[in-house]
């Protein structure tokens, strides 16, 4: 009789409520959805407050209806309005849940005895000590008075999307419920927290990149998750509740990122594709930027923008991955089957929770869990995949490793007629080099010379045999009229048979010239050289002195700097032009055309000069430090000055004390010419 009267009393109570507004207890349901007999009111400014609702006329609300209620992503505050009548002659005792945990704002204002309201407020804008039950959904305990009703206000307000499922629970059902719920939730997240621990071990192990993307991924999509059912607020930062809010577009940025890595690392060969490696590198970018601008989102417009731009973004990964998916399993990839499988399971899934986040589709258990299912469908997939990968490696490898010994063999002797082949060549090598060597030599001078009122020195190393820097000296008998010191870029034989050729070049046109300024030797000299090596990449830089008595006459191509030490001072300057720099353009390179600015200085007996290649300032020590042009010139500042050989030896000295066991790395040449009587000593 007992239970036929509470069936008639529900049955009632679903006829009525929508007409009367009230909802009618029934004291043996569990559990009491309520969402289809509130009403509403959207307030589009969030300027309402209680007593402006409280009073307004019955038209201005609106019944719900509906047994989800959603609006989707709205900067609309909402108040609901219900009235809970209990016609028992007993108090019952309530549990009235929120159960999306993404709300910002919540504020519950119950009758408070005496004609007032209390406000129980809460939200994830809150920290979650603040709720007034401890739970990862919003739980408010009420408790109906024996034959009572009341009505209860409700106002919501959030960034994100604005679900609002309402059940009133008992209590022993609901923690019955929950008990059930944190065993599902358990048993998921350990599956995913297994499969992490899995894919790393497997990463550690062999060091495939496929395998840590996989983790990260998995990491990623874990964390989002556990924003989604309000876990991670829970246990991870209740105290954070800024971060709560954040780390949602956050996470989900950083699934659609290590996905795209995973991607490209698993499925290489895709990227040989235009079109998928176009649309990978617009979601690699898209997802960049909302993990860098979703801890930035401090206004509302921008939170709103990342919080709803991420689940679309999202949803086009997806469809990507899946569009990858197919064109390549069209090509009969292996990889690329399993991969799809993957992402379709997960697709299903995806699209159902974001219809349910958009409102599109009712929130219950099958949307709800949506995509837990096929993020673990996907997982396993996937993990199969990796598994299927490395298989197929190790058959590979054990089909190159039933004929390796033949192969080695093969390759062994054809490597052994190879080395035998490149030592004869080695030796024809080192021989033309020898030769070309000692054609060079012979064409510098080396004799020893008698100058009148000039004493020379010099050294000349050449890095590999031949060298690519030259010089000569232009006397008639026991007077020296000029001197030159080139050198041609690169190294080895080329360079330095340019150097015969353009020093027989140079010789003729000095020698041919002796009534024009050096400006116009230098210009011919290049015109004939240009036209002997049209077509060669090798260029030259160097200077040419003139002498006539104390007067000497210098140009500059493009070379180190000349220096003069005067006696009398005892100071080292470099020479070159006042108005501009003295040096021109390297020598052998068609379409410039060369002019030089000609230098004339007086020499007094006892004054020095000194030419040298670059090789000398670039040589380094053990540190990588270079030798340099300061150190030189301090060097000659300080060096002996009785004669030009004792001045070389000292400079040597102390570019051997600088460099210590370190070789030189570029050719080497050094001339010293002191204005007095001496003799041209050049060494190897």
């Amino acid at each position: 009789m007992r239970k036929a009267f509470w069936f008639v009393t529900a049955l009632i109570a679903v006829i009525s409520a929508p007409v009367q507004g009230a909802i009618l207890i029934d004291p043996s349901r569990v559990e009491i959805p309520i969402t289809r007999h509130v009403d509403y009111i959207e307030d589009a400014g969030g300027a309402l407050t209680l007593d402006n609702v409280e009073n307004f006329p019955d038209s201005r609300w609106t019944r719900s209806g509906r047994a989800n209620l959603g609006f989707g992503f709205t900067r609309s505050a909402i108040w609901l309005r219900f009235t809970l009548k209990n016609p028992a002659d007993k108090a019952l005792h309530y549990y009235l849940e929120e159960a999306w945990p993404l709300i910002d704002e919540i504020d519950l204002f119950l009758p408070d005895g005496s004609g007032g309201y209390r406000r129980i407020s809460t939200g994830d804008y809150q920290r979650f000590a603040s709720r007034p039950f401890d739970h990862r959904t919003f739980v408010f305990p009420l408790t109906l008075e024996p034959e009572s009703s009341i009505t209860c206000y409700m106002r919501f307000r959030t960034t994100s999307s604005m679900i609002l499922p309402l059940t009133l629970w008992q209590p022993d059902s609901f923690m019955h419920r929950i008990l059930r719920e944190d065993r599902v939730l358990m048993l998921l997240y350990g599956m995913m927290l297994v499969m992490i621990i899995y894919n790393l071990l497997m990463y550690a192990a062999i060091r495939q990149r496929s395998y840590l993307y996989y983790v990260l991924f998995i990491a990623s999509f874990m964390c989002f998750i556990m924003t989604q059912h309000g876990t991670a607020f829970q246990y991870l930062w209740p105290e954070y509740p800024w971060f709560a809010n954040d780390c949602i577009p956050l996470t989900l940025a950083m699934v659609v990122f290590f996905a795209y890595l995973f991607t490209r690392n698993f499925l290489s060969i895709g990227m040989k594709f235009s079109d998928i490696r176009i649309l990978y590198r617009c979601f690699f970018v898209i997802s960049v930027l909302g993990m860098v601008i979703s801890p930035f989102a401090l206004n509302q417009d921008t939170y709103v923008v990342a919080m709803a731009g991420t689940p679309i973004l999202a949803f086009l990964s997806i469809a990507g991955a899946i569009y990858a998916a197919i064109k390549l399993s069209m090509k009969r990839i292996r990889a690329a089957y399993f991969y799809l499988s993957g992402w379709i399971g997960f697709f299903v899934g995806g699209c159902l929770y974001i219809g349910k986040t958009f409102s599109f589709l009712p929130a219950n258990a099958m949307t709800n869990w949506s995509i837990m299912i096929g993020i673990l469908f996907m997982m396993v997939v996937l993990s199969i995949a990796q598994a299927d990968m490395m298989d197929t490696m190790r058959r590979d490898l054990a089909e190159l490793s039933s004929d390796l010994e033949v192969k080695v063999r093969k390759r062994t002797e054809e490597l052994e007629s190879a080395m035998r082949e490149l030592e004869s060549a080695q030796m024809i090598a080192e021989r033309d080099i020898k030769m070309a060597s000692n054609l060079q030599m012979s064409l510098l001078p080396r004799n020893l010379k008698d100058f009148d009122d000039w004493d020379l020195a010099g050294v000349f190393l050449p890095m590999k045999g031949v060298s690519g820097d030259f010089y000569d000296l232009y006397h008639n008998g026991r007077n020296l009229h000029g001197i030159a010191l080139f050198d041609v870029s690169g190294h080895g034989i080329a360079s330095g048979l340019l150097t015969i050729l353009a020093k027989s070049i140079l010789y003729r046109n000095f020698n041919q010239m002796p009534d024009h300024n050096l400006n116009s030797v230098m210009k011919k000299f290049n015109e004939e050289l240009l036209a002997e090596i049209r077509d060669i990449d090798n260029y030259l830089t160097g200077v040419l002195l003139r002498f006539n008595d104390n007067t000497v006459e210098y140009v500059n191509a493009a070379h180190t700097n000349l220096m003069m030490l005067d006696a009398k001072t005892g100071r080292v300057r470099r020479e070159k032009s006042e108005n501009r720099s003295a040096h021109s353009y390297p020598l052998g390179i068609d379409g410039i055309d060369n002019s030089f600015d000609v230098l004339r200085f007086e020499m007094k007996p006892g004054d020095m000069l000194l030419l040298h290649s670059d090789g000398i300032i670039e040589c380094r020590n053990g540190g990588r430090e270079p030798f340099g042009e300061e150190r030189l010139v301090k060097a000659f500042g300080s060096a002996p000055r009785n004669s030009a050989q004792a001045a070389l030896d000292y400079i040597m000295d102390k570019v051997a004390a600088f460099t210590g066991e370190v070789p030189f790395h570029d050719d080497v040449t050094l001339i010293i010419l002191m204005k007095g009587v001496g003799n041209l000593m050049i060494c190897n």
